[in-house]
Order: C-alpha cells, then sequence, then structure tokens
C-alpha cells in the first residue's frame, strides 16, 4: 500500500485461483496459502523492504509451532 496523507492506497494486486484440494482447506490455511503466494510472488520486494502483512486471522500462531509450519 502507499500511504497518502492519511490514506492508504493498493498499488498491485495478485490473485490466484484455487484448485483441487485448496477449495476445501479451512479459512486459516487459505490465508497461510495466500502469504505464501504473495510471498513468492514478490520475494525482490520483500527482501529490499520492510513489509508488514495485515490479516485478520492468527496464522502467526499457526507458523510459529514447527510441526503445523
Amino acid at each position: 500500500m502507499q500511504e497518502q496523507g492519511q490514506a492508504k492506497w493498493p498499488i498491485y494486486f495478485v490473485s490466484k485461483v484455487l484448485q483441487g484440494p485448496q477449495v476445501r482447506y479451512q479459512a486459516i490455511k487459505k490465508e497461510a496459502l495466500a502469504v505464501v503466494f504473495v510471498a513468492r510472488r514478490f520475494r525482490h520486494y520483500f527482501l529490499s523492504f520492510t513489509v508488514i502483512v495485515m490479516i485478520d486471522l492468527p496464522i502467526h500462531k499457526v507458523l510459529q509451532k514447527l510441526d503445523v509450519a
């Protein structure tokens, strides 16, 4: 997102069509899949800049468990 004063505007969109068993994933797994997809797609940005991922599910709790991650 790009900040202009108090407003934040998206500057890039990506999309992915869920196929096969991905359609039946729980919401938290779909969000984790989205974060992984975007991280791979925008790897060059993630390596060059500080990136804050804003989500509405507690994925960080899932990703901190080594057996689940």
